[in-house]
């Protein structure tokens, strides 16, 4: 699997630029050499609040450079479980 083939999709970012705690649920909007382009509800919520805006016509996307996230996840057909919710462990 490639990020190329997740364009257009959701996938959940950890980016500590958004936040360091939580993860994001984001759109991938594009792919490149050096990073992806994303639509980001929370960098929206922050640059229009700094920007004093409430709107536009045009909804912005987001560039992260590759060094600047540290985790990313998407999901496939199948059944995953927490293994600790049912006394097991896949650690030995």
């Amino acid at each position: 699997m490639t990020l190329s083939e997740l364009m257009g999709k959701e996938i959940i970012l950890l980016v500590p630029f958004i936040d360091r705690d939580h993860y994001q649920y984001v759109k991938l909007v594009g792919v490149e050499a050096g990073g992806i382009w994303i639509e980001s509800q929370e960098m929206l919520n922050r640059v229009y609040s700094a920007a004093g805006a409430v709107a536009s016509k045009r909804r912005p996307i987001f560039f992260f450079p590759y060094h600047q996230i540290e985790f990313a996840m998407t999901a496939v057909d199948g059944v995953a479980l927490n293994e600790s919710a049912f006394g097991a462990s896949g650690y030995d």
